[in-house]
């Protein structure tokens, strides 16, 4: 696929690799552990500056040296280490020169971000070496234990495990950049923009839907749902884009119960579940995940009603969760502070009837929740005032049909709502005036139900849905419909999950015609030049 080969020329023509300095041999265990400390602290670093510090949030983004345990982190070196040992020890597995070779061509060839893979091999000075032992080998440790064992933690009091990997002079050696920028300039996806790339999925989660996703700013976070045999999954990945390669969550004491029909945010340090069904009951508990050092804490103890397909938005400091169904239709709501670990009720006074399968946004001052499904499909909402503690009902004048299983977006100063129980129609509604108003319908999307919906900062992209559409479109306010990209299109599919990663929109899972699937695509929307940023 030419989209690939582009990447790849960037990459050659960016980078000299230098093999001939290997600074890793002759490290005894001690030397390896710190070296290794260190250049994760460098990526870790890397990670951070690239997080999202989500724009509401009421307090600055903490510095890297304010943020990272060094213990926790050196922790997860050394059980990486243990993995190694025992992958030989017992598995018979034994990590070759020629792995790495192999994984680190694979990177250079399949990353998803060029530009961001030539930031994190520059903090190596583009040491072959360095890049394998550090990034590299990493990933192949970890890809292997999973496909060797089930087991989800390897404990560091085994550290009389610990021995220094053989390391291996790489050839690998790419032509040094000439500054060249003119030519530089030329390389672009102008006639390659609007396309699909196809995901990793050799070492993605089991296939699932009814899931969630949160995107940090560098890994997209999948958690929970329920997989083909019908269980609920108390497991989850992080996709790397830059990498095209999937980790998993960890499973502790501290991991939530396994469940669908929850929600997850993302705060800037932690994605929070809430609630959901774990296959026997709803439940009114969750759990805060911390990427960096792969980590469960709980979130509190909450005593609102247990639910599912309830709603839940970050305010910058707290969780508005809201509705959902736990043994009737509910309009009451809880409010969690991650910093206290503490909840508070919401006012239920002039609150919308009860609701599941309905939509929820966050404007910067106030929670906006409309429509979904109370014995019959709703065209009504509310407009919940955090501060003041109180609700305001929305416009009905001008309002969508009634409808559940449909998506909202906020575009930074309205609400548009899209689709849900085959209607390829909706409404763009601005909070302060409370008034509705149309969106054209021009060229709109096949109408469907279950798809997923991510605003750009200046579009709007629906894409899959009910029954396993593998169409969607792109909305400019105010003007018309034009589709996505039939280039390379995954395969159609409904509750599934869609995020925007800055330049592309990743979905991943759901349902197709042959089943639950663990498969994904990223969708470049826009022509790609990928020559900004190399010098």
């Amino acid at each position: 696929m030419k989209i690939s080969r582009v990447f790849y020329s960037i990459i050659l023509l960016g980078y000299f690799f230098n093999a001939n300095a290997n600074d890793w041999k002759h490290l005894d265990s001690q030397g390896y552990l710190d070296k290794q400390l260190s250049c994760q602290l460098k990526v870790h670093e890397l990670q951070w500056s690239h997080t999202i510090w989500p724009e509401h949030n009421k307090s600055p983004k903490p510095l890297f040296s304010n943020r990272f345990d060094i213990k926790i982190l050196k922790q997860n070196i050394e059980e990486t280490l243990v993995s190694e040992q025992l992958l030989t020890e017992h598995y018979s597995t034994t990590i070759s020169s020629e792995m790495l070779q192999k994984e680190l061509n694979r990177i250079v060839r399949n990353t998803k971000n060029p530009t961001r893979l030539k930031q994190y091999f520059s903090l190596f000075d583009n040491n072959a070496n360095s890049i394998v032992e550090c990034l590299v080998r990493p990933i192949v440790v970890k890809n292997l234990w999973r496909k060797n064992t089930n087991a989800t933690k390897v404990y560091s009091d085994q550290k009389n495990l610990l021995v220094v990997p053989e390391t291996t002079e790489f050839d690998y050696i790419i032509p040094k950049f000439h500054n060249d920028k003119e030519f530089l300039a030329k390389i672009t996806l102008s006639q390659e923009s609007d396309i699909w790339l196809t995901m990793n999925s050799a070492d993605a989660p089991q296939a699932r839907y009814y899931h969630t996703a949160v995107w940090t700013g560098s890994k997209m976070i999948v958690w929970g749902g329920q997989n083909s045999s019908n269980n609920e999954l108390q497991n989850g990945g992080l996709y790397d884009p830059v990498f095209d390669s999937w980790e998993s969550t960890a499973i502790t004491g501290s991991t939530p119960s396994a469940r669908l029909g929850h929600t997850a945010i993302w705060t800037g340090t932690y994605m929070v579940i809430w609630g959901g069904h774990d296959g026997t009951d709803v439940v009114n508990n969750g759990g805060r995940y911390d990427p960096s050092v792969n980590s469960w804490s709980d979130a509190g103890t909450s005593n609102l009603t247990a639910r599912q397909l309830h709603t839940a938005v970050w305010t910058g400091s707290e969780m508005i969760v809201w509705g959902g169904y736990g043994g009737g239709y509910l309009n009451s709501g809880g409010i969690y502070n991650p910093t206290t670990n503490t909840w508070s009720a919401t006012n239920t006074t002039s609150a919308p009837i009860g609701r599941y399968d309905f939509t929820a946004i966050w404007s910067g001052t106030k929670m906006v929740v409309w429509g979904g499904f109370n014995a019959g499909n709703l065209d009504s909402g509310g407009v919940y005032d955090l501060v003041n503690n109180t609700w305001s009902p929305t416009a009905t004048a001008n309002a969508p049909a009634a409808r559940n299983r449909h998506t909202a977006v906020w575009t930074g100063s309205e609400m548009i709502i899209w689709s849900g129980n085959f209607l390829n129609n909706g409404r763009i509604y601005d909070v302060g005036t409370n008034v509705w108003r149309t969106m054209s319908e021009t060229n709109a999307p096949t109408a469907g139900q279950w798809h997923s919906a991510v605003w750009t900062g200046s579009e709007m992209i629906v894409w899959g849905g009910f029954s396993y559409l593998d169409t969607g479109g792109r909305y400019v306010v105010d003007g018309n419909w034009t589709a996505t990209g039939s280039n390379n299109v995954p395969s159609g599919r409904d509750r599934h999950t869609g995020v925007w990663a800055g330049n592309s929109m990743i979905i991943w899972g759901g349902d197709t015609l042959m089943g639950r699937t663990n498969t994904g695509a990223i969708y470049f929307p826009d022509e790609l030049i990928f020559a900004n940023g190399f010098e």
